[in-house]
């Protein structure tokens, strides 16, 4: 929201993929000058749009979240740009060796070993904290990856290696069959979008990967679920 010199109140938010902006004359009312009744609908390509700010020359900016951009609109144009900043680079992601493409701002848990009963249905559980205040963004592509290195120690079902959705909900439970008894590592990769529960500020991407040593065995007592847990952080 911005107070203008001749009292008049421009004030910007968003609806769906739509930019709304509305000028106030200095009585309240709406302000006919101004876009004819007073308001303006952008119709940008912005995919969720966190967070609105108004300079004093009367430009709005929309971070326009999972397109990871700024959208600028000019008020005396109508005009919608993307905000370019000279010299602002992404960073470069590290590409892992022979472990497949990391995902944004990754971070590897190396995991004690773990054991599971061979020749039975076992669960693998994947749990990540948020930080208070913070939910899983609804509208991003939530994913994560399994995958086993070993021989036929442990099987996974094809549809059960990678799931990427928006209907993504923690703690997620992936079922893996242990065969026999042997040893083998778990690789289990999860790429979250979290954002403040009253949609201000910056959302956040993190990718956490897990390495799991499982040894399954034929004792009776062998449990039957695997579990990885991690920690997301505000900062």
């Amino acid at each position: 929201m911005l107070l203008q010199p001749d009292g008049a109140i421009v004030a910007a938010g968003y609806a769906g993929a739509r930019i709304a902006i509305v000028r106030l004359s200095a009585d309240g009312t709406l302000d006919s000058s101004f876009s004819g009744d007073g308001r303006l609908a952008k119709s940008a390509k912005v995919c969720q749009p966190y967070g609105v700010a108004v300079d004093k020359s009367g430009n709005v900016y929309v971070a326009d979240t999972n397109n990871h951009a700024i959208r600028v609109v000019d008020l005396k144009t109508k005009q919608t740009t993307t905000l370019r900043i000279n010299g602002l680079t992404p960073p470069v992601q590290a590409v892992a060796k022979s472990e497949g493409e990391a995902g944004p701002n990754a971070e590897t848990i190396e995991l004690p070993a773990q054991q599971l009963r061979a020749g039975t249905e076992n669960t693998l559980l994947i749990d990540v904290d948020l930080p208070a205040g913070y939910h899983l963004n609804p509208s991003a592509p939530q994913r994560y990856t399994v995958s086993v290195d070993g021989d036929k120690t442990i099987g996974i079902e094809p549809k059960n290696e990678s799931h990427v959705g928006n209907d993504l909900r923690l703690p997620l439970r992936v079922p893996v069959r242990a065969n026999e008894a042997g040893s083998a590592t778990l690789k289990v990769q999860v790429t979250l979008f979290y954002c403040r529960e009253d949609n201000t500020g910056t959302c956040r991407i993190k990718t956490l990967v897990w390495r799991a040593p499982i040894k399954v065995t034929n004792e009776a007592g062998a449990p039957s679920e695997v579990k990885v847990h991690g920690k997301l952080t505000a900062d």
